[in-house]
């Protein structure tokens, strides 16, 4: 995730990084639980690092696979 920041949007590396460097605390109730490994789910920037992070492999698809809107809703 992070190369395909560093490599496709450098400008937001420095973000990237101070937001995922370090494990976040998620509470349950009184427990902390440390969550070290990629976004959340409701991380706002969740759907552009999955898209940066796929973009590569997507290219190298791109004349094999039809490619459609990643948004859950119905256009109209």
């Amino acid at each position: 995730m992070v190369t395909a920041v560093e490599e496709l949007v450098p400008e937001l590396l420095t973000l990237v990084l101070s937001a995922y460097s370090s494990p976040s605390c998620l509470f349950f109730g009184e427990d902390v639980i440390q969550s070290s490994k990629g976004v959340q789910q409701g991380d706002p920037l969740g759907p552009l690092l999955f898209c940066l992070t796929i973009h590569n492999m997507v290219q190298q698809l791109r004349s094999e696979l039809n490619l459609f809107h990643l948004d859950e809703r119905q256009p109209g």
